[in-house]
């Protein structure tokens, strides 16, 4: 059971194959690379930006973020895919994700 104080890594990935382009926004507490490894992730994908955060800093930014950005909703689903929004994003997602949990943790 993940407790509000536990580390976690909260990340911004590009998503991307022949058809599709798109941002996935999540937390973990394992490596990125563990997260998706194997099947679990159907496209290619490369990092963008990640910070370690508590848990529930990271699980705030999702959720504002998804409250802030218009979804998108990959044609592959993979475990995650209700956090990713239109590639043309990328900017403000990157921002706001910043901004909101140096907001949560009084400063970074």
């Amino acid at each position: 059971m993940k407790t509000d104080h536990e580390t976690n890594v909260l990340y911004v990935i590009e998503c991307f194959d022949d058809n599709e382009r798109f941002i996935k926004v999540g937390t973990t507490k394992t490596t990125i690379n563990r997260r998706f490894s194997g099947k679990k992730m159907p496209y290619h994908w490369r990092l963008i930006s990640k910070v370690k955060c508590h848990y529930s800093h990271s699980l705030k930014v999702e959720t504002l973020l998804g409250d802030e950005l218009e979804q998108y909703e990959p044609l592959k689903k993979f475990g995650g895919y209700l956090e990713c929004f239109k590639i043309s994003d990328l900017g403000l997602v990157s921002r706001l994700s910043t901004e909101m949990l140096c907001n949560l943790e009084g400063g970074l």
